[in-house]
């Protein structure tokens, strides 16, 4: 994610980047299905595809627009948007630790793992 938002991003246009990242937010819910279920070492490289929304610099926007003195946003704003990056950054962690923690067989996918990855893949889809 930082070395596309470093040398791919800023060489773009505005309508691609748009496309581009609408279309990573609905494959995600389609490589973090893949990744979920192989239950295999196999589906961890279509996990960090996914996760990272295939270098989309979303966490790393967030946290550089927080440092950002010249956007003109106020303390809280900024404060909010450092959380939110932070934020993300935490909640794709979690998930890679439970996708790895089921590819190597420490964890076993049943219902209490299921109700909650498939809620947030529709949230995904929908958001």
């Amino acid at each position: 994610e930082a070395l596309m938002s470093l040398f791919v991003w800023p060489y773009i246009s505005e309508p691609l980047a748009n496309s581009f990242s609408y279309i990573t937010d609905i494959l995600y819910a389609l490589f973090m299905t893949v990744a979920l279920y192989s239950q295999s070492v196999f589906g961890i490289p279509i996990m960090m595809v996914g996760l990272w929304r295939m270098g989309v610099p979303e966490a790393a926007a967030y946290i550089a627009t927080a440092f950002d003195h010249q956007t003109g946003k106020s303390g809280l704003s900024k404060i909010l948007l450092f959380l939110k990056g932070v934020s993300i950054i935490v909640h794709h962690s979690i998930t890679s630790f439970v996708v790895c923690s089921l590819s190597v067989g420490y964890s076993q996918l049943n219902i209490d793992i299921m109700a909650v990855t498939i809620p947030l893949s529709f949230q995904h889809l929908s958001v």
